[in-house]
């Protein structure tokens, strides 16, 4: 896995982005990445990033997008 830092001179926060590869279909990451419901949104959270600690869908606008309520640990 790769990894690279972004940080903005007089800003505390360093910004982490890590890139890997993903063996699945583009089918099977959209599916993963388009919960359903609370409990999907948070298995999937917690696999995507361990600083999750909690969240829930706040509202569905359409068929193609929500809007997501997310808390992580500091």
């Amino acid at each position: 896995m790769q990894q690279y830092y972004q940080t903005v001179q007089g800003n505390p926060i360093v910004m982490v982005k890590g890139e890997c590869t993903v063996e699945a279909s583009m089918q099977e990451v959209v599916d993963f990445l388009s919960p359903n419901n609370d409990e999907e949104f948070v298995g999937a959270m917690e696999i995507i990033d361990t600083m999750f600690s909690g969240g829930r869908i706040v509202k569905k606008l359409d068929s193609q997008h929500q809007i997501y309520y997310a808390t992580f640990k500091v």
